[in-house]
């Protein structure tokens, strides 16, 4: 019961990371072109 658990909590970590990557490459190349644009 405990494994089966943890391995559903496991699941949703690594939902919610991907979540949070694909939040942090936005910000990221957000940043970069905003950067990039300002400069010139």
């Amino acid at each position: 019961m405990d494994k089966i658990n943890f391995l559903g909590k496991k699941r949703l970590n690594v939902r919610q990371t991907m979540e949070v990557w694909l939040m942090l490459v936005c910000l990221i190349l957000s940043k970069g072109v905003f950067y990039h644009g300002w400069r010139r």
